[in-house]
């Protein structure tokens, strides 16, 4: 696998030693991106003219974290449609006056405790496992960490809560910490009748869906089954904010291809019965594409 998210274009990739590694390594088939756009353009980027340019098929691995950010947005900006909110700017200036030690978990609130009552005490552990392994960023462990707090928990490793930070336009996750704190403060900062219910609905799609996604979307194996379960979830229980999750995520379908597909068959989390259709599934689909292409072939399947 080789990974060219820092090269912003073709040429760059022809001026550096990206093609001369590429050459030496025959067995490469794995272009892992970030910057989509500029990657992933059907007639002129970078990966496109790559493939062109060593006459092969390469198989695409875009940055899931990308895609889930994007969904995120999507989500916030039912309620909040533009992307500098205020109330943001509001709690970050007031956060000196904001008594750290005083705050409520959301399950304090009535309403959030009866719509994360099934699902709790599963998000709880998947967290307490997940805050065991390496995160990459500090961000990724304190949104875990304000989930497992929001959620009614106590994390075994102590936790103080941070300043709020910059808010950029690409990174929406600085965002999902911003909803988070400001429910478990919003006793001591104004919130007004209006804010308050899209707040909240926030905060139930970043702890409900939303963690779990992102904490898992890098895992190449687990994604194909992950995005499945994804979509199958808002599908059956469609709001405002699930609907847009899902018209973002499709606008993506690439992530969905079938040449990503059998990575699943080394999933352990799909059950076995589940493979052997995909493998009958597959198959079939095989076959069907032989009897197209000899229906437009025909001399070169008698000759």
């Amino acid at each position: 696998m080789f990974d060219i998210a820092l090269q912003k274009s073709f040429n760059e990739v022809q001026n550096g030693h990206v093609l001369l590694l590429l050459n030496q390594n025959h067995n490469l088939i794995v272009m892992k991106v970030s910057d989509l756009i500029s990657m992933l353009s059907l007639n002129n980027g970078t990966c496109t003219q790559l493939e062109r340019h060593f006459n092969r098929n390469l198989l695409h691995l875009g940055c899931r974290h990308y895609i889930y950010e994007l969904v995120l947005r999507s989500v916030a900006e039912t309620c909040w449609p533009v992307t500098n909110v205020a109330i943001f700017s509001r709690f970050k200036n007031n956060w000196e006056n904001i008594n750290k030690e005083i705050f409520e978990t959301g399950i304090e609130d009535s309403k959030v405790d009866t719509k994360t009552g099934d699902t709790r005490q599963g998000i709880l552990e998947f967290i307490s496992a997940q805050i065991k392994e390496y995160q990459p960023r500090a961000n990724y462990k304190e949104l875990l960490d304000l989930t497992y707090i929001f959620l009614g928990g106590t994390p075994s490793h102590g936790f103080v809560f941070k300043r709020p930070g910059a808010m950029h336009h690409a990174r929406w996750l600085s965002k999902a910490i911003y909803c988070l704190k400001l429910f478990m403060f919003k006793k001591q900062f104004k919130i007004n009748a209006r804010e308050l219910p899209q707040l909240r609905d926030i905060c139930l799609f970043i702890v409900t869906i939303y963690v779990k996604a992102w904490c898992q979307c890098p895992n190449a194996i687990k994604a194909p089954n992950q995005d499945l379960q994804f979509l199958r979830h808002h599908q059956l229980q469609r709001n405002k904010q699930k609907s847009a999750a899902v018209d973002t995520f499709l606008r993506h379908g690439w992530y969905l291809s079938e040449s990503l597909a059998p990575l699943s068959f080394f999933d352990d989390s799909i059950p076995q019965e589940i493979k052997l259709k995909m493998i009958h599934s597959f198959k079939n689909k095989e076959f069907q594409m032989l009897n197209e292409l000899e229906y437009k072939y025909p001399k070169v399947f008698t000759t």
